[in-house]
């Protein structure tokens, strides 16, 4: 398991340790604590948040997606996620960026740019172009971190009927 230690911001006892890791073989544990962090995600257009399966993180790993997570180093929660596809069509492979969340008493840490690198490391070592990502208006501070990052709107017209815009990273990066 490949794994990066990050260092979150000073708290007022010292710093919080994180470790970025990838997914290989997901259990049921880690499924409990992702659907925890996915609860934190605005649900539209239903109430009900987003859920996930051990299969289905097992089916995504079989596909060839990148399902990266981040670990608080002193409690050993799940605290921050995202996830790389992997699309085919008949002339390109293409990369999409989903499922990125950072629990809410974990966030400024560093911890989005951390799985946002490492997706993006992931997307350029299996040859795809410029990854795409989709954020909803009411998450402006995902919004900030993508921009900052490099991600710019694909459109401004070009968005789903519940406000979701998407962004592709710029060539530069």
């Amino acid at each position: 398991r490949e794994q990066i230690n990050l260092y979150g911001r000073k708290k007022m006892l010292g710093y919080s340790f994180y470790a970025l890791q990838t997914i290989l073989d997901p259990d049921e544990r880690m499924v409990e604590e992702l659907n925890l962090l996915f609860a934190q995600l605005p649900t539209r257009p239903t109430p009900n948040p987003p859920r996930t399966t051990t299969e289905r993180l097992r089916q995504l790993v079989r596909q060839g997606s990148v399902l990266t997570f981040v670990r608080h180093q002193d409690s050993g929660v799940i605290v921050g996620t995202g996830t790389l596809m992997v699309g085919n069509d008949p002339v390109a492979d293409h990369g999409l960026i989903t499922s990125m969340v950072v629990d809410a008493g974990h966030r400024g840490n560093g911890i989005a740019p951390a799985i946002l690198r490492r997706l993006v490391t992931a997307s350029k070592r299996l040859g795809l172009m410029n990854p795409r990502l989709s954020c909803g208006p009411d998450r402006p501070a995902a919004r900030k971190v993508y921009q900052t990052f490099g991600f710019s709107l694909i459109a401004d017209g070009d968005h789903l009927s519940d406000g979701t815009q998407f962004f592709q990273l710029r060539p530069e990066h």
